[in-house]
């Protein structure tokens, strides 16, 4: 083969191939700024009501952030579900106390923070539903001997507990352990088991791998025997959300905190469950940082994504955990910023 030969069949194959390379190219392109242009482009359906997170007035001198890792795969929006209200527990009470073994009729009571409740009681415990969940508590008559349980020993006999009322008992795989000592008249958190006299599971609702702050799903509680001793339940009924709105990012959440803009959400002394906080922080020591949903104390329409900080300060008196929250929505999205 000839050099003009060579050539020519070299350009047989390279122009194809190039025009080829070039097509595949430009598709690519496209597709690339298409994708990230749905991603990063949000439009709300409409603006929502601003957040009304509970704020505990404690002062801080300082957050460390030091040891704070940015949480992994952040969306850049997040969905803004409406909340309904599609049942009302006072009205399952009658069946709820029959299969817990109240035959009597209830007492009709006003509650400050449930409204109206009815109340059941014999000798064997008591039980109240309100508008959105009940309590229950089981009245303990003779000690036994402790039986060894673990964890999940504890997290299943709670769950089949609500199974066996015939209800939802889908929640978050995070679900808390606490562990209470009495001393006198009061309980203080301890951190080993072996140590408590009584031990809380608290469950959690969750959204898309979210938490729900601000209520517990259900709690049950267990004493030094590991008997169950008592459930409470609020049931969460959600409607479809206002639309996709822009997430602000980690890092502009970290500023606002140490600006002092977050609302302290929950504070736990391990030394005493009712004392009172000190005035101010001098120091906290933040080491977790994730988004979720807080559920409002009043009657709002909405759940309200937030960044949640977790962490830790020093007192005189103890350990204190604290959790901070700081709104997670652009504050042009709000109809009240």
């Amino acid at each position: 083969m000839n050099l003009t030969a060579a050539a020519s069949l070299a350009k047989k194959i390279l122009l194809p191939l190039a025009v080829l390379l070039l097509v595949i190219f430009l598709v690519s392109l496209i597709y690339w700024q298409f994708s990230n242009k749905n991603q990063a482009e949000v439009i709300p359906q409409q603006k929502i009501e601003q957040a009304e997170l509970k704020n505990v007035k404690v002062k801080v001198d300082q957050f460390n952030v030091a040891n704070l890792k940015k949480p992994n795969n952040l969306p850049k929006s997040i969905a803004v579900p409406q909340i309904t209200k599609d049942q009302n527990f006072t009205d399952l009470s009658q069946q709820l106390a029959a299969k817990l073994g109240f035959t009597n009729k209830p007492l009709t009571l006003e509650d400050i923070a449930v409204g109206r409740k009815l109340v059941y009681q014999n000798e064997s415990g008591y039980f109240s539903t309100f508008e959105n969940g009940f309590s229950y508590n089981k009245f303990s008559k003779n000690q036994v001997s402790p039986q060894p349980k673990s964890t999940d020993d504890l997290k299943n006999e709670s769950l089949n507990f609500l199974k066996g009322l015939g209800l939802n008992n889908q929640f978050s795989p995070q679900s808390k352990f606490i562990y209470f000592k009495t001393q006198g008249e009061f309980e203080t958190i301890v951190k080993e088991p072996q140590n408590a006299d009584r031990t809380a599971v608290n469950f959690f609702y969750e959204i898309s791998g979210l938490k729900i702050l601000n209520q517990v799903a259900a709690s049950a509680s267990f004493d030094k025997q590991n008997q169950l001793t008592g459930v409470s339940y609020y049931h969460l009924s959600l409607g479809t959300p206002t639309g996709n709105y822009p997430v602000t990012t980690f890092e502009d959440a970290v500023n606002s905190l140490q600006l002092g803009k977050g609302s302290l959400i929950e504070a736990t002394p391990t030394y005493n469950t009712d004392s009172p906080l000190p005035q101010s922080f001098k120091n906290v020591e933040v080491d977790n940082a994730y988004l979720a949903y807080y559920l409002p104390s009043k009657d709002s329409k909405i759940l309200q994504p937030v960044w949640v900080f977790e962490g830790k300060s020093q007192t005189a008196d103890g350990e204190v955990q604290l959790t901070y929250a700081v709104p997670a929505i652009e504050s042009q999205y709000y109809a009240n910023p």
